[in-house]
């Protein structure tokens, strides 16, 4: 799990906007990336998701007898939900948005929690944050500004999410990436109106 800032600051390494004596990603020249950091990147992750080894698991029922620290994952009352951050409720059932994220409700596709500011946690493995994601959002960066880079870093993305895909543990119970038209054993489909497999 990483921060919104250490995608960004890779993302700014990308596209080699740091400043060069400090190597700081937090510049005059870098401030407009920063405003649009979190708007491109909510972009990305729903894309990325389903690529990552934290996208869908058997996620044991809440224990009300256990401490749930940040990254914890649990279903509660068929809901499966993310420890977002450290506090008080850490003990309680989840609910409050303060401290709990919502993955998926049944029957939903699980979708990551949009992030808002700099300090935020993407819940996904560090091969997404730290290599699919910044190439993403440098492409979406440089969008307007360069559009031979744009491909370069768009294709950069394209090819880190499939080599992401092609590394998924085969476990039943992960959607069917490969094949979003067959919910095999139940006879049902994205024709049908439904998305897949997921475990809950």
């Amino acid at each position: 799990m990483r921060t919104v800032q250490e995608i960004f600051d890779k993302a700014i390494h990308l596209i080699d906007a740091q400043n060069e004596q400090s190597g700081s990603t937090d510049t005059a020249d870098t401030r407009e990336y920063k405003v649009r950091c979190c708007e491109l990147l909510n972009t990305l992750l729903n894309e990325a998701y389903p690529y990552s080894d934290t996208y869908s698991q058997n996620l044991p029922e809440y224990d009300k007898n256990a401490w749930y620290g940040v990254g914890d994952k649990m279903t509660y009352e068929g809901v499966r939900y993310l420890c977002w951050a450290d506090g008080p409720e850490g003990q309680m059932p989840p609910g409050d948005p303060r401290y709990w994220r919502v993955l998926s409700r049944p029957g939903m596709r699980p979708t990551h929690p949009p992030v808002s500011k700099m300090t935020d946690r993407v819940d996904m493995d560090d091969f997404i944050c730290m290599s699919a994601l910044p190439a993403g959002l440098a492409a979406l960066f440089v969008y307007d500004e360069d559009t031979t880079k744009y491909n370069a870093y768009w294709g950069d993305y394209q090819n880190r999410l499939a080599q992401a895909r092609a590394t998924l543990p085969a476990a039943d119970g992960w959607e069917d990436i490969e094949n979003p038209y067959a919910w095999e054993g139940y006879g049902a489909g994205i024709e049908h109106g439904e998305y897949g497999r997921w475990n809950f």
